[in-house]
């Protein structure tokens, strides 16, 4: 499997339990733009790694960033 360009040395695992958002702005599933990750699993549709968000959904991890509070 070829890796995506923002694949490198993440450690998306440490990501479970916090809320993300996509880099793009655009909403998840659901329509929300923030969603909480549930866990890792291959994202059925790009077979590439991606979050389990509390809304049922899976996206793909390079498409996600961390939502900071300020």
């Amino acid at each position: 499997m070829k890796k995506d360009k923002f694949e490198f040395e993440m450690d998306w695992i440490n990501w479970v339990g916090k809320d993300v958002k996509k880099h793009s702005n655009k909403p998840f599933l659901g329509g929300e733009k923030v969603a909480r990750v549930l866990g890792i699993e291959t994202n059925q549709h790009s077979s590439k790694f991606g979050f389990k968000l509390d809304n049922g959904s899976t996206v793909d991890c390079f498409q996600c960033e961390l939502v900071v509070i300020p």
